[in-house]
């Protein structure tokens, strides 16, 4: 089965991925919605964002089709609203499938369920065509997009697609009180309908219906054929041929549906990239692999939200390879968070595929990234000091309980409610402890004592607020 997030041999983690916790804490949601009002963008967005790659194989073969979609302008919306399609014809079938079966008191006729599986067969044909016709011209060049129009091509021009076509057709008038029609095809194991074809259609006089029929060896009477009651020849027959119809719709739904989900992500990408261009900063998707290093880097929700973009201060961050992590402090409202905040940002962005507001940029995906907001911007539910006191114990026991190798965490002003000596203490032991599982963390505090108790370790990058310009942050060499 084609994916769009993901290429085919993905080998990416241990099943599906736990979700970030937080990223709302960081104004995710909010970034989201001033990008795109689109609620169904929106969550696929988030879906995608809640679970970063860590492979840069994958990474790269998103930003491949990201390319298609921007520089090469492929009509994402118009293809997502196209296989968005599939599951409502699969839909609108099951319901009259469903709305039949009401109306007999539980029971369908074959040949009414087969027309009406005929006609969801015919209309799914023809959406496959319509696709075809927007690729036809188009020349991708990811491989992903490539795949989905190989397929998309294959299908149309294939021999039993136009068979299948011209029989649902047939049988989207069907009826058996009017037509006889005698087909002839097979389903192996994998699903796979071959040899369809009308062997003949014959209309026959109303009063030659009501006799014709085959004679019983045993019993020596006419059986109606085109009795809908079990027996009946007709009604089996139909109900092979419905049979396979309903294959063809499963199959076909069961292979596109999922596209359109991957298309919402990618739609949501070109608002985001056209966003980033409106605002007039530069967007760049980071070199993969060695230590971290951004230049120039934006937060991303000071530009979306800030009436002037052009006053929002840059800055850089960076973590090498060798380095145990990074504090940074600084006087209340200097911009500690939002340097967090961008960042994070620019992480979880990259390890979706999506390209960062900053000049330049390499970075060293984590293999888990791990957060913690623990300041105004979070809503604490204990009650008071204590109860934000003990959801922070919470978050952090979390945190070290999933922490592992490769992993980065990144904390917001923990234990800033106990004594500042116990807290920095109690901190500086949960840091080691990350430090000697291979993980790299980055803290935002007021704890000084922490700075203190990393005064002469070189593996700690200590940062502070420049002190002339607001939001900027140099290195602290106490």
């Amino acid at each position: 089965m084609i994916s769009l997030l993901y290429n085919s041999d993905f080998r990416d983690g241990r099943g599906p991925r736990e979700p970030i916790d937080h990223l709302d804490d960081f104004m995710l949601g909010k970034i989201l919605a001033l990008i795109t009002p689109d609620i169904r963008l929106q969550k696929a967005a988030r879906e995608v964002l809640e679970r970063p790659l860590t492979d840069p194989a994958q990474v790269e073969y998103r930003r491949e089709i990201i390319r298609d979609f921007t520089a090469r302008r492929l009509p994402v919306e118009r293809l997502a609203e196209l296989f968005g399609r599939f599951g409502d014809i699969q839909a609108d079938y099951r319901k009259e499938k469903s709305g039949q079966f009401r109306l007999f008191g539980g029971r369908a006729y074959p040949s009414e369920l087969t027309k009406s599986a005929a006609g969801a067969v015919g209309k799914l044909i023809e959406l496959i065509n319509g696709i075809y016709e927007i690729f036809r011209d188009r020349f991708p060049r990811s491989v992903g997009l490539n795949a989905l129009k190989e397929r998309i091509s294959w299908l149309c021009e294939s021999p039993e697609t136009k068979r299948l076509y011209i029989l649902a057709v047939k049988f989207q008038d069907f009826s058996a009180a009017e037509n006889l029609t005698v087909t002839e095809f097979s389903v192996d194991e994998s699903g796979r309908i071959s040899g369809l074809g009308i062997i003949s259609t014959q209309r026959m006089p109303r009063e030659q219906k009501r006799v014709f029929g085959k004679k019983s060896a045993s019993e020596g009477v006419r059986a109606p054929l085109f009795a809908e009651e079990s027996g009946g020849l007709l009604s089996a027959s139909a109900q092979g041929l419905c049979e396979a119809f309903e294959l063809a719709i499963s199959s076909l739904c069961g292979e596109f549906l999922q596209i359109c989900y991957d298309l919402g992500f990618y739609a949501f990408a070109v608002r985001y990239c056209d966003a980033l261009k409106n605002i007039g900063v530069p967007a760049v998707y980071a070199d993969l692999g060695g230590s971290t290093d951004i230049a120039g880097l934006y937060d991303l929700y000071l530009l979306l939200s800030t009436p002037n973009p052009e006053t929002v201060v840059p800055n850089g961050f960076r973590l090498a390879g060798g380095e145990k992590g990074i504090i940074i402090t600084g006087k209340n409202s200097c911009g500690k968070t939002v340097y967090l905040r961008a960042a994070t940002l620019a992480l979880v962005f990259t390890a979706a595929g999506l390209p960062i507001p900053a000049s330049a940029a390499k970075i060293s995906l984590p293999r888990e990234i791990l957060l913690q907001m623990a300041s105004a911007e979070r809503a604490y539910h204990g009650g008071g000091i204590v109860g934000r006191f003990e959801e922070e114990v919470t978050d952090i026991k979390k945190i070290v309980v999933k922490a592992s190798p490769g992993a980065l965490i990144l904390l917001n002003e923990v234990f800033q409610t106990t004594d500042y000596t116990e807290g920095a203490e109690g901190l500086y032991y949960i840091l080691e402890h990350l430090s000697d599982l291979g993980a790299k963390w980055v803290l935002v505090t007021h704890l000084k004592r922490l700075k203190e108790l990393y005064g002469g370790d070189a593996g700690v990058v200590k940062l502070r607020e420049d002190g002339d310009v607001k939001y900027k942050f140099i290195t602290d060499p106490g």
